[in-house]
């Protein structure tokens, strides 16, 4: 089915793989290539879990550094500022889950659709920070300062402006 989320999303140096949506429950599997990772951010509607399953993690949680190994665990609650990081020379591979669901499914369903027209770019994770507003959408994750937040909302509502993005959720409004 061309609209499901349950498949492989090649993005910059991260793959995503959606397993399942029950019970208000968001799993995935997670990959992301040596040097690769997260910048720091927040959920502010759902909490994350992680069990490294390949590689070595450098999580940064309110801060504070933390390595993980495979079989190690870890529960970060929504608000709380944190990020990832491949510190190893292999591809870390991690299952996530995301507790409520909020709009997962929907930022994954954008993300494909974006996909469509320019396979594996980074830059979508951009364009959906455009759109996610403009179609009344619960934000995935959020820059922690309220103040760089507001700017960079400024300054995608301009280049999106400018790069006729506004199209783009037209169109992703007639596809779903």
């Amino acid at each position: 089915m061309a609209n499901s989320i349950f498949r492989e999303l090649k993005m910059g140096k991260e793959t995503f793989l959606p397993v399942s949506v029950e019970n208000n429950i968001f799993k995935m599997m997670w990959w992301c290539e040596p040097g690769g990772g997260v910048p720091n951010h927040i959920h502010p509607h759902m909490d994350e879990h992680f069990t490294v399953l390949e590689g070595e993690v450098e999580f940064t949680v309110s801060g504070k550094k933390l390595i993980k190994k495979p079989g190690d665990t870890l529960f970060i609650a929504k608000n709380v500022v944190h990020g990832i990081k491949n510190i190893g020379t292999t591809k870390i591979k991690m299952e996530v889950y995301y507790t409520p669901v909020a709009d997962t499914v929907e930022m994954f369903k954008i993300l494909f659709f974006l996909n469509q027209s320019n396979p594996g770019s980074a830059s979508h994770f951009v364009k959906y920070f455009y759109m996610f507003p403009r179609l009344g959408l619960k934000p995935f994750s959020l820059i922690p300062s309220p103040f760089i937040m507001g700017i960079m909302n400024g300054m995608l509502s301009i280049v999106g402006g400018l790069a006729g993005w506004k199209k783009l959720v037209k169109a992703y409004k007639q596809t779903n």
